[in-house]
């Protein structure tokens, strides 16, 4: 399981502040490792390991997590509002366990909001229209060196910091 290798890094502390968020939502968790397994799958079927590093595939992974997680909440009998909720959540706690710099932060927290604002713009879509739009989103998406460059761009665009 790929999630397994992401808990398997973490730190005992971290692993247990996880634990304490997961039982506190116990009808988001499998949702959650279900929408991070497809997330995982379908990035490195569209970009093979290029994700891992601060790109543009970074960034359509981010987003792509941000939409399955709402999308398999939902589907597991959770309202629309408490699955974007959760999605904040769980990525604002993700964002914590695993520590960036500054801008690297940014960068996350900037795409994964773009990743809900997308679910709520693209209901119309199946989910293989939704993947190729974000992967056009995240084919153009805007290169930061700065955080104060993230202020003018919107939920619309996402971001990177290195180019492949």
């Amino acid at each position: 399981m790929l999630v397994w290798r992401i808990w398997s890094s973490l730190d005992i502390p971290a692993f247990w502040k996880l634990l304490k968020v997961s039982f506190s939502n116990l009808t988001f968790i499998l949702p959650t490792i279900q929408a991070t397994n497809k997330c995982l799958k379908i990035t490195e079927k569209e970009f093979g390991g290029k994700h891992h590093k601060n790109n543009y595939s970074n960034a359509f992974r981010h987003a792509l997590w941000n939409y399955l997680i709402i999308i398999k909440a939902k589907g597991w009998g959770n309202s629309e509002k408490k699955s974007l909720i959760w999605a904040k959540k769980i990525t604002d706690f993700h964002e914590t366990l695993f520590k960036n710099n500054p801008l690297e932060k940014a960068m996350d927290d900037h795409n994964n909001a773009v990743g809900r604002y997308f679910f709520l713009k693209t209901k119309e879509l199946t989910e293989e229209q939704k993947i190729k739009a974000l992967k056009k989103l995240a084919n153009s998406s805007a290169k930061i060196s700065l955080i104060s460059e993230l202020k003018p761009i919107t939920l619309e665009q996402l971001v990177h910091l290195e180019v492949i």
